[in-house]
């Protein structure tokens, strides 16, 4: 069986003893290694959601504006105009 190379009773006395063994900045330690690894993932998540975000609404757009002349097509209450 694998030994374990830190043993904390519970989160609380992790941070006591980290912050006692190697002050304040021990608790960011291998802050930037795990963002490196995730901004690039992060990066491109956020731009696709962005461009399928537009790209919905630009097909939602489009398929009510053609539900609307469907139904509208000949009556004069049913003006569509653009916003």
């Amino acid at each position: 069986m694998m030994q374990a190379a830190y043993s904390y009773r519970n989160a609380f006395h992790a941070v006591a003893s980290i912050v006692q063994q190697q002050g304040l900045p021990g608790l960011m330690k291998g802050y930037w290694a795990a963002n490196s690894v995730w901004f690039p993932w992060n990066m491109m998540y956020i731009a696709s959601y962005e461009k399928s975000k537009t790209m919905l609404a630009h097909h939602l757009q489009a398929g009510i504006i053609s539900l609307s002349n469907n139904i509208c097509n000949d009556a004069s209450i049913c003006k569509l105009t653009s916003t």
